[in-house]
């Protein structure tokens, strides 16, 4: 076979080996999620009700994907978050349809309840966006929290990190409504004039024994906080991060995944 021959097959199948890989990269492209935060004047009050105006103005994140038991099926029931921010606080505003009300579930009302119990959502805040550390926060509908930090593609997780920040919950007559407030001054994060930060959210359907994420994790993966497959929040524009960080100090450990 003649030199040219051989070349322009070389060609050809350079040509059908990268099909496979564009596909591929542009499949991944389209489902990368990204969350916009919209800036607010308001100090917003955290009572569960999502009824201020200025909840009116964020984009409504959804679509939510079943990690478990239905893995990739689309979560039952609706949720839906939103995202504000002004200088002091980043909030956020879920709204957790449920057809069967009566059926929420929580068990344990302390800090850092066990969700593997309880009806709950939670949100992974990877704040340097280096797919590796950050926090993760998780409330109920009775308002009480969870909260840690991770390290290390979230395998190791310190549970016993206490930061300052709030959240209420409020039942609804189609399920249930959170608000949660985190100060900046809680967090970590570089001091660019423009954030964009690792998001991860998450909602146990307790009854169903279901998991669902925002940003689609799968089975395998076995870590609360997704960070390694979260999407991007975007929009987080002129905030300080904290100096001396706002904990509630209750010593340090930590867990292995």
């Amino acid at each position: 076979m003649s030199d040219n021959r051989v070349g322009a097959w070389a060609r050809v199948l350079a040509c059908v080996l990268l099909i496979p890989a564009a596909a591929w990269s542009q499949q991944e492209g389209s489902n990368h999620r990204i969350a916009t935060a919209v800036y607010t004047e308001t100090k917003l009050t955290i009572d569960g009700n999502l009824d201020e105006p200025a909840w009116q103005t964020a984009q409504v994140v959804s679509d939510f994907t079943q990690r478990e038991p239905d893995e990739g099926a689309a979560l039952t029931e609706r949720t839906e978050v939103r995202v504000l921010y002004n200088n002091e606080f980043l909030y956020i505003g879920a709204y957790c349809h449920d057809r069967m009300q009566n059926g929420l579930i929580v068990n344990d009302i302390k800090r850092d309840f066990n969700i593997q119990d309880q009806d709950y959502f939670g949100i992974s805040l990877d704040t340097f966006n280096d797919d590796r550390n950050g926090y993760f926060f998780g409330t109920t509908v009775a308002g009480n929290q969870r909260d840690s930090q991770f390290s290390d593609v979230g395998r190791t997780e310190n549970v016993n990190w206490d930061g300052v920040w709030y959240s209420e919950g409020r039942r609804a007559e189609d399920g249930y409504m959170l608000e949660i407030a985190i100060p900046f001054s809680s967090l970590r994060f570089s001091k660019n004039k423009q954030q964009i930060w690792g998001l991860q959210l998450v909602r146990r359907i307790r009854r169903r024994d279901e998991v669902g994420f925002w940003a689609p994790l799968a089975r395998n993966y076995n870590v609360i906080n997704g960070v390694a497959f979260a999407g991007e929040l975007r929009g987080i524009e002129n905030v300080e991060p904290g100096r001396n960080l706002q904990v509630k100090p209750y010593g340090l450990a930590g867990v292995q995944h």
